[in-house]
């Protein structure tokens, strides 16, 4: 999961909250990229993620930069199943469509499988940029959010060797 924004950390916490508590879900990986950030507000997060009501583990990472491209780097140390779900701190998907979702990369576990795709939008009436689903064209390339991927640099862990299936 990725988290920049401090004003959006009290739903950050409860976005991770909410998956680590899904039973295909073995730990939570909050990537923090916004390197601005205070080592104590880092601190302060890091402890109440760890104070999780749920037994899956949910850690916080530092990212070094802002880039968006971070939640694609190899995390060998930190990850440790087949399935990866990238999501943002902005979407949540109820549990049953987080297993769907699942259900259906372990049956093409080679491709990307998203639940939607996300842009943003102007609201005339309103005048400010919302966040929308659009139809996706076949000359466009969007990147779904939330996505499960295949995971990058592992030991050969499977989809569910732990009893569960997907790191976030």
């Amino acid at each position: 999961m990725n988290g920049f924004s401090e004003s959006r950390i009290p739903l950050l916490r409860s976005l991770a909250v909410a998956y680590s508590l899904s039973p295909i879900v073995s730990s939570v990986l909050v990537l923090w990229g916004n390197p601005s950030t205070a080592s104590t507000v880092l601190n302060q997060l890091a402890r109440n993620l760890s104070l999780s009501p749920s037994s899956t583990p949910i850690s916080l990472l530092p990212q070094p930069s802002a880039s968006l491209n971070n939640r694609f780097l190899p995390r060998p140390s930190h990850i440790s199943t087949d399935a990866v779900l990238i999501c943002d701190d902005d979407v949540e998907v109820d549990s049953k469509s987080l297993e769907f979702a699942f259900r259906v990369w372990e049956k093409n576990p080679n491709r990307l499988v998203g639940l939607f795709t996300q842009s943003h939008d102007i609201d005339l009436n309103r005048r400010e940029w919302v966040y929308t689903v659009h139809k996706v064209h076949a000359s466009e390339s969007p990147l779904p959010v939330p996505v499960y991927v295949r995971g990058w640099g592992w030991h050969g862990a499977r989809a569910g060797d732990r009893g569960r299936g997907a790191e976030l």
